[in-house]
């Protein structure tokens, strides 16, 4: 199977000055770190929802006839407190700081999608989650024919504490060899799942 080159070796050179200045991007909607986008629906004290997205180029630029496997198995790996960034303004947390490491399967969808514009309604209109990226990674602009796409809800292994910049997420293993960015999280006050969490740390 040909594999087209991803996003990340296609680098999209425009970037909002607004997100360059102000680090901070808006609640809810979808951000690239990599060759993939997230869209946060809830960052809670137990766990996180978002929907994601991969394997994505401009629209009616790939290959119609080009094999796709069903699925994507994705890393999706984060940590609590947040260290700080390096030069590059990549993140690194200690191995003993992670509360959740696990893989995700993304289903073969493929559709056409504004990611720069795709907002879906937050899972708690109390808690618009907000992130921020470790360094201003180029986002997408106009259409785009996104391939693989899921909504997922997954449980941090001990509860964690509401605060800004309280998470750091990474769907590449905080691997530095690559050239993607970390994902900086507020934790709201808000909880996924029902009942007290086995490990909660109050």
């Amino acid at each position: 199977m040909r594999k087209r080159p991803r996003l990340r070796t296609l680098l999209i050179p425009l970037l909002a000055a607004a997100f360059v200045l102000a680090g901070q991007l808006p609640a809810v909607a979808s951000h690239a770190g990599s060759d993939a986008a997230i869209s946060p629906l809830a960052i809670c004290r137990d766990g996180i929802r978002f929907m994601f997205f991969a394997d994505y180029y401009p629209a009616g630029t790939g290959d119609p006839a080009e094999d796709e496997a069903p699925f994507r198995i994705q890393p999706v790996q984060a940590a609590t407190p947040v260290p700080a960034a390096d030069a590059n303004g990549r993140i690194t947390p200690p191995a003993d700081t992670l509360v959740l490491d696990t893989t995700v399967t993304v289903p073969y969808a493929p559709q056409t999608l504004d990611l720069a514009n795709f907002e879906p309604a937050p899972t708690f209109a109390k808690y618009p989650p907000h992130i921020t990226l470790s360094w201003p990674y180029p986002q997408p602009v106009g259409l785009q024919d996104v391939k693989y796409v899921g909504e997922y809800t997954l449980r941090w292994d001990h509860q964690l504490k509401a605060g800004p910049r309280a998470v750091v997420l990474s769907f590449d293993r905080f691997d530095r060899t690559i050239n993607s960015a970390e994902i900086i999280a507020d934790v709201d006050k808000c909880h996924l799942f029902n009942g007290n969490h086995p490990r909660d740390t109050g």
